[in-house]
């Protein structure tokens, strides 16, 4: 066992972070060795406000920072993350780059400013009941798993799916909160006819709604998003259009 700055490592190379020494640790410096965060490291020490992350690092475990009150998750080299990691924070700014957001990263979470880099797949309830105010999907995404934002609130009541997403399960938005439009991609690949709740007004292309017949019974409009696209148009536009029609 080994310690720097009041952190207990397993390993003489400062590899593996296994968890503070002192229960009321406020800034967390790790060592520039650290590769892995253990599971529950920090999990509930209330005093812990401010954390720096190592360059080298590639891991962090389940419930790592969970119940902490950390403001700022700055990690911009790929780092994989395991479930609900950063669940029950209140975060100013998110900016994390990994190919996978796990079950429950960030339950019950309130983000001001989320930047996803890189990120391929978001996992089952990654952000079940999150309040999330300023965000937008990456062109990376390609899977927006079951209950991915189930009884989330977003600030913003237009949600626009990138291009690159081809897969978007059972009840990925289900109950969401003050989402009323969401946009689809024309080259959707599987939809489920549970995705969203039916209040929801899904906007979408000729293509999209003739491979999902079940989206003719929703609250839609058909537009060609072609068309958008060739003319710059952009999603504000549009729905600043639908607000004027629904006056």
């Amino acid at each position: 066992m080994n310690i720097y700055k009041d952190l207990l490592y397993t390993d003489k190379d400062f590899t593996i972070c296994m968890r503070p020494i002192n229960k009321k640790i406020k800034n967390i410096e790790f060592h520039p060795n650290t590769r892995y965060i253990n599971s529950h490291a920090f999990f509930n020490i209330a005093t812990a406000s401010f954390v720096t992350f190592p360059e080298k690092l590639e891991l962090i475990g389940k419930d790592a920072f969970a119940k902490t009150n950390i403001e700022e998750i700055l990690l911009l080299n790929p780092t994989r993350i395991e479930s609900a990691a950063f669940r029950d924070l209140s975060l100013r700014n998110v900016i994390i780059n990994t190919k996978s957001i796990p079950e429950k990263c960030f339950d019950k979470c309130i983000i001001n400013n989320l930047k996803l880099t890189n990120t391929e797949v978001i996992n089952s309830f990654a952000f079940a009941s999150a309040k999330i105010s300023n965000f937008t999907f990456p062109d990376t995404l390609t899977d927006i798993k079951e209950r991915a934002f189930v009884n989330a609130t977003f600030k913003n009541n237009v949600l626009e799916i990138p291009k690159s997403v081809k897969v978007i399960e059972s009840q990925a938005f289900y109950l969401a909160k003050n989402l009323y439009r969401i946009v689809l991609p024309s080259d959707l690949e599987y939809l489920d006819p549970e995705f969203a709740d039916k209040e929801i007004k899904i906007i979408a292309d000729k293509k999209t709604v003739e491979l999902f017949p079940f989206l003719k019974d929703r609250n839609i409009d058909i537009i060609s998003l072609d068309y958008m696209l060739d003319n710059k148009k952009s999603f504000k536009e549009i729905n600043a259009k639908f607000k004027e029609f629904e006056k």
